[in-house]
């Protein structure tokens, strides 16, 4: 499986077996993944260094990993006292700052590990930090609407500007010494920091998730709920552009060479150009945890569902071809194809889901049973679905009927959690926690 191009492939061509030739799907150049680690915590925040050689995870629990961005070796393990919900590298590397949901910020010194400091800005919950570009000065936003500034020369002498009527998602410095804060009540504000005043507010149609500033500080960009990204001038606050997108914006980053890079909760990344405002890249990094993956009965697709949606990806490219999104909870079961791979379906906390799979197609909610539905299957003949649930039934329900009626097939005392169909589809076998 090693690519094409690999030194370790060329070295050992001469070894390879001839009797199997790989036709589809291979690589001819390495990943650009450079590694991937598990947390013993969920991830709530990450920065780069600034010589991009370390990355910094806060992380749920309380701790802060530093990590090598090459091999992913966990390099220090810094531990708070509560949920680190933001953190920021000073523009030296030399030092790491975090903010904690109660309210207290810490500084970390990143060669040792060591905690150089430790204090209580504002007792709310911090939900960004932010460095100015020559390291004298912070700034931290809060759940309640404030922001925070002050001198991380002496940190207990620090200003609170009015800020925001809801939290403060995201605050930034400009290259300036401009500040950018961004807030649920669908405001981003320009303010400047050496007289504490407020330069422009900028208004927006849906709350502002995040927000940044380009390297030469002449635009901000603002990321929303509504999956917009406006572009606004930090020269006179004029609005320049309005960039759309397929979900919130959860982050932004400026690139040196004119690009913004753009994430967003579907779990997809643009890179955008901000002088032609046309996006360069559209691709799927799967930050949404993947609950199953199945691939069809052509091998033409794979199923995988996450907690937002239920995507078909095309085997040859990987690339998303259909995204489903339903109104449900979160997948239970297995994601399941029909024999001619013209429906998929799943089951979530109580109810069973079917989609064609076309783009565009059908999305169908069964509902009828009282617990979670652990496995679901299609008839041969894509007539009927079959459903498993913890409410201890096995129900048929007809797709052919607009409004389905289940049959109830089988029913026990304890929660079926397994089903399967024998491969003439005449014969079910079910497991129940209550043995039968």
């Amino acid at each position: 499986f090693a690519p094409l191009s690999s030194p370790l492939r060329q070295r050992h061509a001469a070894h390879l077996p001839g009797m199997v030739l790989l036709r589809r799907g291979w690589e001819t150049a390495w990943s650009t993944t450079l590694t991937s680690t598990a947390s013993d915590s969920t991830v709530e925040c990450l920065d780069f260094s600034p010589d991009g050689n370390i990355i910094a995870c806060g992380t749920r629990r309380g701790t802060i990993q530093l990590r090598n961005v090459q091999t992913g070796a966990e390099m220090h393990v810094m531990a708070g006292e509560s949920c680190i919900s933001s953190v920021c590298f000073a523009p030296d590397g030399k030092a790491i700052m975090s903010g904690e949901r109660h309210g207290s910020v810490a500084l970390w010194d990143v060669a040792t590990g060591a905690c150089l400091g430790k204090w209580q800005s504002h007792p709310e919950w911090i939900r960004s930090i932010a460095w100015s570009s020559d390291g004298t000065f912070a700034a931290s936003g809060f759940s309640d609407g404030k922001i925070v500034l002050w001198s991380i020369g002496y940190p207990e002498e620090s200003t609170t500007l009015p800020g925001h009527n809801h939290g403060v998602n995201s605050v930034v410095f400009a290259s300036d010494g401009t500040l950018v804060s961004g807030s649920d009540d669908w405001t981003c504000k320009i303010w400047n920091t050496r007289t504490d005043s407020l330069l422009w507010t900028l208004e927006h149609d849906s709350g502002v998730r995040c927000a940044a500033v380009s390297p030469d500080s002449q635009i901000v960009a603002c990321g929303l709920q509504a999956g917009e990204i406006t572009l606004w001038s930090n020269v006179d606050g004029a609005k320049l552009h309005l960039l759309p997108g397929p979900a919130e914006v959860i982050s932004l980053a400026f690139g040196a060479n004119g690009t913004l890079a753009a994430a967003y909760k579907d779990s997809s990344l643009i890179l955008w150009d901000v002088c032609t405002k046309k996006a360069l890249t559209r691709l799927l990094a799967m930050f949404a945890t993947p609950y199953a993956i199945t691939v069809s009965p052509d091998g033409v697709h794979i199923g995988v569902s996450t907690d937002i949606a239920v995507l078909l990806l095309e085997v040859s490219t990987g690339d998303v071809v259909h995204t489903l999104e339903f109104s449900g909870e979160f997948v239970i079961s297995d994601i399941v194809w029909s024999s001619g791979a013209s429906f998929v379906a799943w089951g979530d906390t109580k109810d069973v889901w079917v989609s064609e799979t076309k783009p565009g197609g059908r999305i169908r909610r069964l509902a009828g049973h009282s617990g979670w539905v652990n496995t679901v299957h299609f008839t041969r003949d894509e007539q009927d679905v079959l459903s498993a649930s913890h409410d201890g039934t096995i129900r048929r329900w007809d797709l052919h009927e607009e409004h389905p009626s289940p049959a109830i097939l089988f029913q026990c005392d304890g929660d079926i959690h397994e089903l399967a169909v024998s491969s003439d589809g005449k014969w079910m076998l079910s497991g129940a926690r209550d043995r039968t």
